[in-house]
């Protein structure tokens, strides 16, 4: 994944729709856009962002319309992609107070930026196993 300072190029339609907050990265087909360089890239965000490259697939703008006005469409991406980085997450770390506050700050993420879910069904979904 290409790692990008620049914004993405439907960055202005993204602002009108989710008002994202300064820190929020994206993934525009194979290119990670992290505007806010004090944003750090860890190995968990990198699986998050790959997710949703593999997601967008041949058709990133397709992908992006759809997200951008579908909120049931954003929160099944959302949740493959978070619950993905937390699996990931899980992989590297064993203690499991640390997981269960790292799930607790993705579900917060989750739940507070998409406005499509609560906090308690955003942190079941991420905990729930991946099949």
């Amino acid at each position: 994944m290409i790692i990008s300072a620049s914004p993405p190029p439907n960055f202005d339609r993204i602002k009108e729709v989710l008002n994202p907050p300064e820190n929020t990265v994206f993934t525009y087909g194979e290119r990670l856009h992290c505007p806010d360089k004090r944003v750090i890239i860890s190995d968990d965000l990198i699986v998050h962002e790959t997710i949703h490259s593999m997601q967008q697939g041949k058709d990133p703008e397709a992908w992006w319309q759809l997200y951008l006005i579908d909120p049931e469409f954003r929160k099944s991406q959302e949740m493959d992609a978070y619950r993905n980085q937390y699996n990931f997450y899980c992989l590297k770390i064993k203690d499991r107070n640390m997981r269960a506050v790292f799930a607790k700050k993705l579900a917060d993420d989750f739940s507070r930026y998409y406005d499509c879910l609560f906090f308690k069904e955003a942190f079941a979904g991420i905990r729930s196993v991946i099949k």
